[in-house]
Parts: C-alpha cells; sequence; structure tokens
C-alpha cells in the first residue's frame, strides 16, 4: 500500500519538477554600433589550457555597425571542486545586422574551472535570422576541438520591459 501511495505521490511531482527544462537566456545588454572583439578571441591560445585556470570576465566587444545582444542564464550545475550543485553562469553573445540576421555568436561559461580551463564556444551557423524563443541548438555552437555545446537554453527576447526582436 506504501508503495503505491509513493508511486501515486511522485508520478504527480516529477513533471513538475522538470530536471532536464531549459534554461532562459536574458538579456542583460544590447549594445549598438558594435563588434564582437573576434582579433581578441583569436589570440587566445588553442586548445585551450587543460590545466589553467585562464578565465574571461566577459566576451570583448569593440565599435562597429552591428548591434551586440548579451544574453544571461543562470542554472545549477556539478562541478568537480564542490560536492553540491552551484550556480553556473552562461555568458552568451550575439552579432546582429539591420536585417536581424545574426553575423557572429560565442558562448561562454564564466566560472567554469574544471577542464578544460575555458569553455567557450563559436556558432557554426549562417543566416540565422534572430528571433524570439530560439533554442541554443540552432546555433550550432562547437568549441576549438569541435565538440558541440551540450547545454539547453532558449532566448528571450524583452529587455528593460520591451520586446527587442
Amino acid at each position: 500500500m506504501k508503495s503505491l501511495a509513493l508511486i501515486i505521490i511522485l508520478s504527480f511531482f516529477l513533471p513538475l519538477l522538470n530536471l532536464n527544462a531549459e534554461s532562459p537566456y536574458i538579456i542583460f545588454s544590447v549594445l549598438k554600433k558594435s563588434d564582437i572583439d573576434t582579433a581578441m578571441m583569436n589570440e587566445l591560445p588553442t586548445p585551450y589550457p587543460r590545466e589553467g585556470s585562464f578565465q574571461l570576465g566577459d566576451l570583448p566587444t569593440r565599435k562597429g555597425k552591428y548591434k551586440v545582444y548579451k544574453f544571461l542564464s543562470i542554472h545549477k550545475g556539478e562541478v568537480s571542486y564542490s560536492t553540491k550543485p552551484i550556480d553556473i553562469h552562461e555568458l552568451l553573445v550575439l552579432k546582429v545586422d539591420k536585417k536581424g540576421i545574426v553575423q557572429d555568436a560565442y558562448h561562454y561559461t564564466l566560472e567554469w574551472q574544471d577542464s578544460p580551463g575555458i569553455r567557450l564556444y563559436r556558432s557554426t551557423t549562417k543566416n540565422l535570422k534572430l528571433k524570439s524563443g530560439m533554442k541554443l541548438d540552432e546555433f550550432r555552437f562547437k568549441n576549438s576541438d569541435g565538440e558541440p555545446l551540450k547545454i539547453e537554453g532558449y532566448l528571450d527576447n524583452v529587455f528593460i520591459g520591451n520586446k527587442l526582436f
């Protein structure tokens, strides 16, 4: 009887937990007449130091003719240096032209300290139109070793109470 009650309770509550839920990526910065500083990004040594503690605080931008959107997603994750899941901050930076086409995109885990020493991915998709609710997998992010990004998420298009795209 107790087993049946437990099964009924779990069947009701487990779907509510949604342990594999996609994380929303929320806009926290919009830079007009900007560009991603790819020259600086290309100067990073690859493959990234496996045992190094090199970290970027942000992905650099410079003046340019594009609009650069910066998104942040926070989720719980497992790391080697903690016995408990910690908050992991994922940064997504998009360079978008006047027609709303994503010209370049990077994904970076801000406080990653496991091997490899840096988790930087670049989009391999071309002619992708920016739209609300886009899934991260549409960008087909890959790191310097050609490995795909294994994070699920979607873009939120609201910034300071306004829908931007």
